[in-house]
């Protein structure tokens, strides 16, 4: 019987938890970029579920084809009505989505592992970025060095990505960060 409380408290919260992320935005900016972390950490989660699924399934090479649809479309799907979230490269792999303006790129400049996140507004919107660093040595396997990586991945990734920017990385380097933005000023 505890269990089953347990078990239902733990939904309870996740599914509180969840409700929250996609609240109308609350004017102060604390509640903003509490929100804005709420949602990137949300996006990261399903992103890296997806990958990891897809590398023990087919490797890396089927992690990238996964990667190049599925993140596109988690974007889409937890982007609401009042945030927008997004990831920006800087150095790209997918130049359709992943360009950061130049506003971003500013911001992406004063980041440092110390101080990963900057909360400011951009085009009179509030806007939340979090830096993301490759801390994670599996991350390397498609955004480390070209010559590690087999002739397999590299045809791959030219093939999906044909002006991919987005290898060289090394560990605790910024490889980009996630982006939220109030939808409207």
């Amino acid at each position: 019987m505890r269990s089953l409380h347990c078990t239902l408290f733990v939904f309870a919260l996740l599914t509180l938890l969840t409700t929250q992320t996609h609240a109308e935005p609350a004017s102060d900016d604390a509640s903003f970029e509490a929100r804005a972390g709420a949602l990137i950490q949300q996006f990261k989660g399903n992103l890296k579920n997806h990958l990891q699924k897809a590398m023990q399934a087919g490797g890396p090479t089927h992690a990238i084809e996964v990667c190049s649809k599925k993140a596109p479309e988690i974007t889409a799907a937890m982007s609401t009505k009042t945030l927008r979230i997004r990831r920006v490269g800087t150095r790209v792999r997918n130049k359709e989505t992943n360009v950061p303006s130049a506003e971003i790129s500013k911001v992406l400049a004063k980041l440092t592992p110390q101080e990963p996140a900057v909360s400011t507004t951009i085009n009179g919107r509030k806007t939340f970025v979090r830096g993301i660093y490759l801390n994670n040595a599996v991350c390397l396997t498609c955004h480390g060095d070209k010559s590690q990586m087999s002739e397999e991945l590299r045809t791959t990734l030219h093939t999906l990505y044909p002006n991919d920017e987005a290898t060289g990385f090394k560990m605790g380097e910024l490889r980009g960060a996630f982006v939220v933005q109030q939808s409207t000023p």
